[in-house]
């Protein structure tokens, strides 16, 4: 079932649930929270400062920071000002950091002043710099505007009012991939990609307004960002954490009493090397993601929560997210990555593009919805991954794309 209202853009999001639930806590950050009323007046706060700028529809706005409430705020302001919104990990160094700057012809950049100094001898051009909190030296030479968030940002009225003429098929953002073969590059992601994601996600997960999800993983990792679209989809509060240690996640599932948390592989395996006692308990589901979960900490987890549902999945950042394993299997087919999601299908070709018979192996190739727009200014590499579909009936004039996953699975 569809919501009264049928949400298209990350911008129709933010004001669908802020006119639902205007009062309710949507974003949890240490001691501080925003109600989705507040996001959404800091959102148009920003978008109001970022079109005076100079940003128009289309314009990229690069985001490095940390976890933190001001981050969700900008990713739906950029949105609302018809921006497509660049996430920089916060774990990235300096150099990575430039590159997506530079490669994806940034704008604007949104971050703090200790970032901003490691950045400021190779900065690009940029219309300004939006930084956070205050400057430990205020000698920082920089060649465009440096603007502070809470005077020049957040001050006077929420004035502005959301760009018309974005649509479903307009970019939203742009995800750069870990680059652990090299510079990162940049998937780019439409408003469709996005909400489609949630929409089907937050189904089969059955989040619901009674949910607490816990972020750990960033909003630059398909699945992170797609936990933050899914949670103001359906009008539940999410929890945001850096964590630097595996009992710190169990001690912040007990102080907020979380019911869902999604973690790569490497994450659960760390909390399984501890004692968890009751934290836990309050988890209504898990997932994973980056990697599947081996055999063995599957079936301790499932021991370790029996009452939790588990989901395992498989995504790539390509196509937001590809399949799920229901919860009822797992315990019959913990290797499993399960079935395609809501409206996607999953088809597993042989080296010249047929289907595999059951039993025999083949590469992962996504059809959908979800299928990403490609790889910013890279024609060669999205032509190498995005490819017409085989199967497609000749007849068709205008032949639909499908994702290559280099991934390997068997029937």
């Amino acid at each position: 079932m569809y919501p009264e209202k049928i949400i298209r853009t990350v911008g129709d999001l933010i004001i669908h649930v802020a006119g639902k639930i205007p009062d309710k806590p949507a974003v949890l950050y240490n001691n501080d929270a925003l109600t989705y009323a507040q996001v959404y007046e800091q959102s148009l706060r920003l978008a109001r400062r970022l079109r005076r700028l100079g940003v128009k529809k289309g314009d990229r706005v690069c985001f490095y920071l940390e976890k933190r409430l001001e981050k969700v705020v900008s990713i739906f302001g950029i949105s609302l000002a018809g921006g497509i919104f660049v996430p920089i990990n916060r774990l990235a160094r300096a150099g990575q950091a430039l590159h997506i700057i530079k490669n994806s012809e940034a704008t604007v950049l949104i971050t703090t002043f200790s970032r901003l100094a490691s950045l400021k001898e190779q900065l690009p051009g940029l219309m300004a710099v939006i930084v956070i909190d205050r400057p430990d030296d205020d000698t920082l030479a920089i060649s465009c505007p440096v603007m502070s968030w809470e005077e020049e940002v957040m001050d006077g009225n929420a004035c502005a009012q959301p760009l018309s003429g974005v649509i479903a098929n307009d970019v939203a953002a742009i995800l750069y991939t870990s680059g652990s073969t090299g510079l990162p590059k940049g998937v780019v992601l439409s408003h469709l990609n996005i909400i489609a994601g949630a929409y089907a996600v937050s189904g089969y997960l059955k989040i619901s307004t009674e949910d607490r999800i816990l972020s750990i993983l960033g909003f630059g990792f398909d699945y992170g960002l797609n936990q933050l679209i899914s949670s103001f989809l359906q009008g539940a509060q999410l929890v945001l954490y850096d964590y630097l240690f595996p009992k710190d996640i169990l001690k912040t599932v007990e102080k907020y009493n979380i019911t869902g948390l999604a973690a790569v592989a490497t994450t659960w395996i760390q909390l399984l090397q501890i004692p968890w006692g009751n934290t836990m308990n309050s988890l209504r589901y898990l997932t994973n993601s980056g990697g599947s979960i081996p055999v063995p900490c599957v079936k301790e987890l499932r021991a370790r929560i029996p009452a939790a549902e588990f989901y395992l999945m498989y995504g790539l950042t390509e196509a937001f997210r590809s399949t799920y394993l229901p919860p009822e299997m797992v315990d019959q087919r913990p290797s499993s990555i399960g079935k395609a999601i809501p409206g996607e299908q999953i088809l597993v070709l042989d080296e010249n593009n047929q289907p595999v018979k059951p039993g025999e192996t083949g590469e992962l190739v996504h059809r959908g919805v979800l299928v990403a727009q490609g790889y910013w200014g890279e024609p060669e590499l999205t032509a190498e991954r995005f490819r017409e579909n085989p199967l497609q009936l000749e007849g068709i004039p205008i032949r639909e794309t499908v994702v290559y996953s280099g991934d390997y699975v068997r029937m």
